[in-house]
């Protein structure tokens, strides 16, 4: 076969690499432990791409595990077309829990295997043998794992083994293709920002910079995320799902199987936040997914074809009923069948939705085709081989020294013309005329979320002084104003606030023009508030917009904020269709076109994050096209801040 020709593997087309390419996963590496290690100082290079603007926020696969995910990367499908929806599925023929740690369950093709057999170099190196049985399926290449070739598992110089050994063999043998994966021993243990996870993402970071450095193209990302799973006291927060069923319907009558289970237990005790649930009786279903999701603690309880059609799972190895825990809540068995004196420290563990989001990183630009609605982590290879801008010398890596990456000050300009220019149709989208208008149905069930979330916001702003960022033409200005004591409304588009003050002339409201990413607070306020505008902080600026909140915000002050889910019918008729990419074309009522930044998040990923960095709080779903949230300042001087340590890195 050509070395040119494009290689097939599971319904995708792969374009034979123009210089090496390497895909790593960053095992449990969710944002806060890069913008902690960066913001510390101890990742140049990963502040690099982080400050170049060469990251987005990508979905993995759920149940967000090691093997799921690992699986979905290296072949570039859903758990659904590659069959790994886990460590262990029950086979109900023998009524057995069974190990998927053999090649033997892997229902698909690898793409390192398929370029290998098309003549490639191909390199896979992994930090436990177990997954490295499953990654070498089929693969005429090298596979090792760091556990076969004498590291301590319980150690993070296993997964920085992997990453030298790869920064070696990159430099010995070019290899066309490679595959790093490491493990998430260090993230289980210790939190973002402490000293361990740091000095982690150190001894990571300079092997990185190396793989930078020989001219390969580089895709980082991560399997999963990782929470404390701890009451204020640092004791585990578990659902023993097993017992609580055999309680309601006696012994025997359900078998409660948790995916997360496996020979490597001193880190997570075999408590993860998804569990599948086996029925006797398939007909109680109906009865047992409303009371189980009436429980504190879950965010999901879904029934077999549901789960198996939201999240891609193979129908065959999941359970009748699948449960996913929340951010802060683990899913066990019985007490009697974990051991928690294994355990090392305060329980931090993942699988839930809570831990869905990862980074996905470029160490080049990434020209993405119109058709990329939502990044996938198991699109790294697709992205690396397919969409890398490395034809030439003048786009170099942004870590080395030789180049400058793009950044998004071109998107933050454009997106302000974008408002400006739509001051005088803005208001069209909110109260869904024009292009917006979707029908007397849709408009009743938008402003039936939107009155909702009003009667929440208003006791919270009674008497207070409220600062109002991104304030725009005064929707919510006015609604803000019914209540509250008095408004600083800031906006860096003069022609929205010319229409706030035209529309709501108060003596309790106070406008200035300022760009909120540069702006630094003038008061300190009871209430700081915004509404669809975290949509459009690029990812690269969250923590730093978040400190300026933090900066603006009374110790006990608090954060509400108001912003659009994924839905597609929230946009106008001609617009394209949304995607999760980060970045969307918009477009005017005489036709003039501009791209701006547009993040979609997920009400409980978000509150993870930032209960991560410190926030106290929630985040909720309106229904449909809403999300909202009320966070309470961190109690911490703003020396301690974590969000003041991202902004003092910055500012150096």
């Amino acid at each position: 076969m050509s070395r040119q020709c494009p290689i097939a593997v599971n319904g995708r087309e792969y374009q034979w690499p123009r210089r090496p390419v390497v895909v790593t996963c960053l095992d449990g590496s969710s944002f806060e432990y890069l913008f902690h290690a960066a913001a510390a100082g101890v990742a140049p290079f990963l502040r690099s791409l982080l400050k170049n603007g060469f990251v987005r926020a990508a979905e993995s696969a759920i149940p967000s595990f090691t093997n799921p995910n690992n699986l979905s990367i290296v072949t570039g499908v859903p758990p659904s077309r590659h069959g790994i929806a886990g460590n262990f599925f029950l086979d109900r023929e023998t009524n057995r829990a069974v190990m998927m740690n053999d090649p033997c369950f892997l229902r698909a093709d690898t793409i390192p295997a398929a370029f290998a057999r098309a003549g490639a170099k191909v390199v896979i190196i992994t930090a436990k043998e177990k997954l490295r049985r499953l990654l070498s399926a089929g693969l005429d290449g090298l596979c090792v794992s760091a556990e076969n070739e004498g590291q301590p598992v319980y150690s993070s110089i296993l997964s920085e083994h992997v990453l030298r050994r790869g920064a070696e063999l990159m430099a010995s043998t070019a290899p066309d293709l490679m595959y790093l994966s490491t493990s998430d021993y260090v993230q289980h243990l210790f939190p973002p920002g402490s000293s361990e996870a740091n000095q982690f993402y150190a001894a990571i970071d300079e092997q990185l910079a190396h793989l930078d450095r020989s001219g390969a193209t580089l895709v980082i990302t991560a399997d999963h995320g990782m929470s404390a799973k701890t009451d204020p006291d640092g004791r585990p927060r578990i659902i023993f799902l097993q017992q609580l069923l055999d309680a309601w319907l006696g012994t025997g009558n359900t078998r409660v199987i948790l995916p997360i289970t496996d020979p490597y237990v001193a880190h997570h005790g075999s408590l993860g936040s998804f569990a599948c649930i086996y029925l006797e009786d398939r007909s109680l279903t109906a009865e047992i997914v409303p009371r189980l999701s009436s429980l504190p603690g879950l965010d999901l309880v879904l029934e077999h074809d549901i789960a198996c059609r939201q999240f891609e799972l193979p129908e065959d190895r999941t359970g009748d009923i699948i449960v996913c825990a929340n951010h802060e809540t683990v899913l066990g068995t019985h007490p009697h069948e974990h051991d928690l004196s294994v355990l090392r420290s305060p329980l931090r563990s993942h699988g839930g939705l809570a831990e869905r989001e990862v980074p996905i990183l470029f160490n080049r630009r990434i020209r993405l085709p119109s058709q990329v609605k939502r990044f996938k982590n198991y699109d790294a290879f697709w992205f690396a081989l397919n969409c890398a801008d490395d034809k030439s010398d003048s786009v170099r890596l942004a870590g080395s020294g030789e180049g400058k990456g793009p950044g998004d000050d071109h998107l933050i300009r454009q997106q302000l013309g974008y408002y400006r220019a739509r001051a005088p149709e803005y208001d069209q989208w909110f109260l869904r005329q024009g292009r917006y208008d979707r029908g007397p149905k849709h408009r009743a069930e938008w402003f039936n979320e939107i009155a909702a979330i009003e009667s929440t916001l208003s006791p919270i702003v009674a008497g207070k002084e409220v600062l109002e960022l991104a304030c725009g033409t005064g929707l919510w200005t006015e609604v803000l104003a019914k209540s509250c004591k008095r408004i600083l409304a800031v906006d860096a588009a003069p022609e929205m606030l010319s229409i706030n003050e035209r529309r709501f002339q108060s003596h309790k409201v106070e406008y200035y023009v300022a760009d909120v990413f540069s702006w630094k607070p003038t008061i300190i306020a009871d209430v700081v508030f915004f509404s669809f505008w975290l949509s459009h902080v690029p990812p690269t600026r969250f923590e730093e917009f978040w400190y300026t909140v933090f900066c603006a915000l009374k110790p006990g002050g608090v954060a509400f904020f108001i912003d659009s889910l994924f839905e597609p019918t929230s946009t106008a008729v001609d617009h394209a269709q949304i995607n999760n990419s980060g970045v969307v074309r918009r477009k005017l009522n005489d036709g003039r076109e501009f791209e701006i930044v547009k993040m979609f998040y997920e009400p409980s990923a978000l509150q993870h994050r930032l209960i991560e960095s410190g926030w106290k709080g929630w985040v909720r779903s309106s229904g449909k096209f809403f999300l909202y949230g009320l966070m309470t300042r961190p109690e911490t001087s703003e020396s301690s801040s974590p969000s003041h340590q991202q902004r003092e890195s910055a500012d150096s």
